[in-house]
């Protein structure tokens, strides 16, 4: 175990070293007079706990160990042994990170005692803490590399993890990914798609989603839609971003935005009728044509059942051309009787076909109606149900 110990003092330091070793002479200890001594300490060797002093001139002993935790981010186990007892110093310490906190007394081996002990306890229990993170983060990494998406975590906007899919989805080598966990202070100054990435890792909320079109590293364009959020931790600000990448979709949805507006242009060329009524028997889309012929406005028919607003002689029968579209039927060609808005009736020629909606597999059925008589007085009872 390599400890370093921190006072102004150097007889204490030399008293304490004796005493630690003669309690447990595998402690190897290092030892410093000044919190900016230990601070070089730090940079150059690797330490399993700090024992410091509280009071020291320029850097007290709080002060240090909130460098360590907040600008070094480090969590090595940290022990306030010190002459001065008041209660808020000890609160302070505690506050700050330390792991405990002893005050120097008279009963010496006593207090060593207690001191190694503590030290003991404290890298026993951090290393526990490391160990069971680090299988954590092991498991996390083996399932964040099965996924499809993309993912990123950040510490205090740091970039500590980026998955295999981020390599995928922006087109990055093994080296960006490098510059990416290792250069993050830098990145404005390396190449453009580093850049970008770093763009898209920033969000005016959190947690939010947003959808955008990126630039591989090859040039091609793709569509990515990435999700941030923030886990909760007290100690350190945690950010995980998640990115997909939906092109495909977007290529389908591009595609039925074509596919709906030569659709709409088709219903209001033709001549005749047209509407499209979904699997729950909702009307989804209907022609001006229809519409007159109807006599409905198109507010009262979007999204009304089509037995409603223009029932006929086959509605809520095993005839019915939806339902038979519905149980698979891909065309049909029958006449029917409907019942227009005022009660009066016409007879009409229907061509029904199913249709298969590419984005979510639903089915939907378009009817082409032809006029085929003028309309006539209805003698027996209407079939349409109330909806004015």
């Amino acid at each position: 175990m390599n400890l370093l110990f921190v006072d102004d003092e150097p007889a204490l330091l030399e008293v304490s070293k004796i005493m630690i070793n003669n309690i447990d002479p595998s402690i190897n200890i290092s030892t410093v007079t000044s919190a900016e001594n230990a601070l070089e300490m730090l940079n150059k060797q690797v330490f399993d706990v700090i024992i410091s002093d509280y009071q020291m001139p320029d850097i007290n002993g709080i002060d240090f160990l909130k460098i360590v935790r907040n600008d070094n981010k480090s969590d090595i186990p940290f022990i306030i042994f010190t002459g001065r007892g008041r209660e808020e110093i000890a609160m302070e310490a505690l506050n700050s990170g330390a792991n405990s906190y002893f005050q120097k007394g008279t009963d010496v081996k006593s207090q060593y005692l207690l001191l190694v002990d503590a030290v003991k306890k404290v890298v026993r229990l951090n290393k526990a803490e490391r160990a069971l993170r680090e299988e954590k983060e092991n498991r996390f990494r083996q399932m964040a590399d099965t996924i499809q998406e993309g993912i990123v975590i950040l510490e205090n906007d740091k970039i500590i993890y980026v998955n295999s899919q981020i390599k995928q989805i922006y087109g990055f080598s093994d080296s960006d990914l490098d510059l990416l966990t290792n250069n993050n202070s830098n990145l404005d100054d390396v190449n453009e798609h580093l850049k970008q990435f770093k763009d898209n890792l920033q969000a005016d909320n959190w947690p939010s989603k947003r959808e955008l079109g990126i630039k591989r590293k090859n040039g091609e364009k793709r569509n990515v839609s990435i999700k941030y959020s923030i886990f909760p931790s007290q100690e350190i600000e945690v950010k995980y971003v998640m990115v997909s990448d939906i092109t495909k979709r977007k290529q389908v949805e591009e595609k039925i935005k074509v596919a709906n507006y030569e659709l709409d242009q088709v219903f209001q060329l033709v001549r005749d009728g047209m509407r499209i009524i979904s699997s729950e028997f909702n009307i989804l889309k209907v022609s001006d044509e229809l519409l007159k012929v109807m006599q409905y406005e198109r507010e009262d028919v979007i999204g009304s059942k089509c037995y409603e607003t223009f029932p006929g002689s086959t509605c809520n029968t095993p005839e019915c051309p939806v339902t038979q579209m519905i149980n698979g039927e891909e065309k049909g060609v029958h006449f029917e009787t409907k019942e227009l808005r005022n009660g009066q009736l016409i007879e009409t020629l229907v061509a029904s076909s199913r249709l298969e909606d590419p984005a979510d597999n639903s089915i939907r059925i378009l009817e082409h109606y032809k006029v085929l008589t003028q309309p006539i007085e209805n003698e027996g009872q209407s079939k349409r149900q109330k909806i004015d």
